[in-house]
């Protein structure tokens, strides 16, 4: 026996070094198998996929690296499958498979299918035309207070200023004071828990898991109860109604005012962009306010040049870029002969469906016209789904976004 044998026999013996290569072993064939197992899933599925998968990152390696948006990277597949004419397909998000649907009906089918996809609650029947009237009460007696805010700062309306002005409007249909307050992650975190659901209701962006919020709107529907007093607004909504529809009024406001700041912005970016689409609006505005009417619903729907270009902004840039459903029950479908076993996510790229030239014409171009009453006929149906809900809450969302921004 040698020097160095003796030395690494004084430091390790040897029934414990074989025990630490085998188990090292033993770990590397394991993980081995099981991403053997993960990255075959849609091999055994007889669905299409894109790339060749990259141990950990899937097909997202160039989002984990931020070289590419999570939303156009989705696009670009999005595009890639249509162009090799799939209705279907499937992608990984690090080693979580995701099926991307890119046909009309399969679309339809994940956005309104309860029974087999996850879906948020119906929450439109909250908001009833009181409700909505209300709303644009606040906003007449908010527009002297928000263009005395412009005046101060010489007209430069920055992100700050759109901030406070929705935070103010949230705070007017949900009937309290809200202030902004969100957690973010990590970029590897936040994507990790797009494929896990218990880690993103911990990371997740959203404010309806603030538990302060939650108890400051409890002990509000406890005082009007116990003070017997009744106003027209969501607080009251909710006192009437099941507690459990909480988180969803929660999500819903705080998505809202999101969406809201996310369409101001893009439309004063285009309309800077259109000065001709610009004057068009100016003039009708003018022309809405100038017997100093009030801001109602019958009115606002004379306001169709303005519809039409808030409608095409959602188009252009929609608020929710990206949608993912969890299957809740076995899927098949033997006309496309797909079959999407539960627990399986699947993904619709919004930005995808709105930017196809099938479904929209020169879809690059900025062109409101698409959206004026008489065009309606041409669209194809759920080739605007904007926010990506059932039918019921897309169209609250809809209103609700369309009379913020006008």
């Amino acid at each position: 026996m040698t020097f160095c044998d003796e030395e690494i026999k004084f430091f390790m013996k040897e029934s414990t070094f074989i025990y630490c290569i085998t188990s090292f072993t033993f770990l590397v064939v394991g993980f081995f198998i099981l991403v053997q197992r993960a990255f075959s899933f849609f091999e055994k599925k007889g669905i299409p996929r894109g790339g060749v998968p990259r141990v950990p990152f899937g097909n997202v390696k160039d989002v984990i690296y931020q070289e590419c948006n999570f939303n156009i990277h989705l696009w670009k597949y999005y595009n890639r499958f249509k162009r090799k004419k799939f209705h279907f397909a499937g992608l990984y998000i690090l080693f979580k498979p995701f099926v991307m649907m890119m046909d009309p009906f399969l679309i339809y089918t994940v956005l309104t299918d309860k029974k087999h996809f996850q879906s948020q609650k119906d929450i439109s029947k909250l908001f009833k035309d009181e409700i909505q009237d209300q709303l644009l009460e606040k906003y007449d007696t908010l527009e002297e207070i928000i263009y005395k805010s412009l005046v101060e700062k010489s007209y430069n309306l920055d992100y700050e200023s759109l901030d406070a002005f929705f935070v103010e409007t949230s705070s007017a249909i949900l009937g309290l004071p809200i202030t902004q307050n969100k957690k973010y992650s990590s970029n590897l975190l936040h994507y990790f828990s797009l494929c896990h659901e218990s880690v993103w209701k911990i990371f997740t962006p959203n404010s309806s898991y603030n538990k302060n919020l939650k108890s400051q709107i409890a002990n509000e529907i406890l005082r009007r109860k116990k003070n017997d007093l009744r106003k027209f607004d969501l607080i009251n909504s909710l006192s009437e109604n099941n507690t459990s529809d909480f988180e969803e009024i929660l999500d819903f406001c705080f998505d809202s005012m999101e969406y809201s700041k996310s369409i101001t912005q893009f439309c004063l970016y285009e309309l800077c962009q259109n000065s001709d689409i610009q004057q068009e609006i100016i003039g009708e505005v003018r022309r809405f306010r100038k017997d100093e009417r009030k801001i109602t619903r019958k009115n606002l729907n004379q306001l169709a040049i303005l519809d039409a270009t808030i409608k095409e902004c959602l188009r252009k840039y929609p608020p929710r870029a990206t949608i993912m459903k969890k299957c809740c029950e076995d899927f098949k479908n033997e006309k496309y002969k797909l079959n999407i076993p539960r627990h399986c996510m699947t993904v619709i790229s919004v930005y995808g469906v709105h930017h196809d030239p099938m479904n929209f014409p020169n879809p690059e171009e900025f062109d409101p016209d698409r959206f004026y009453e008489e065009n309606d006929k041409y669209l194809k149906s759920y080739s605007f789904v904007p926010f990506g809900d059932d039918e019921n809450t897309e169209i609250c969302k809809l209103h609700y976004s369309q009379n913020d921004v006008e």
